[in-house]
């Protein structure tokens, strides 16, 4: 299966409190993947297996709305 780099805004995320839910709901979908984050821009990058609407669902399972960077 092909790798793919998703680079991500949540416009919510503000705090190491969110990044800790993010990368948490990041983990349910591919517990291999390591976040790189940007908290002053609010994105998130991760080189995953998983699809895009997967990561999306996640996301938005823990409160969360993302859209692509």
């Amino acid at each position: 299966m092909k790798s793919n780099m998703l680079k991500l805004h949540l416009p919510e995320m503000s705090c190491a409190h969110c990044r800790k839910y993010v990368e948490a709901a990041i983990h349910k979908v591919d517990q291999a993947v390591i976040p790189e984050f940007d908290m002053e821009q609010r994105l998130v990058s991760i080189n995953t297996q998983v699809p895009y609407g997967d990561v999306l669902k996640a996301l938005a399972e823990a409160g969360y709305v993302a859209r692509q960077a």
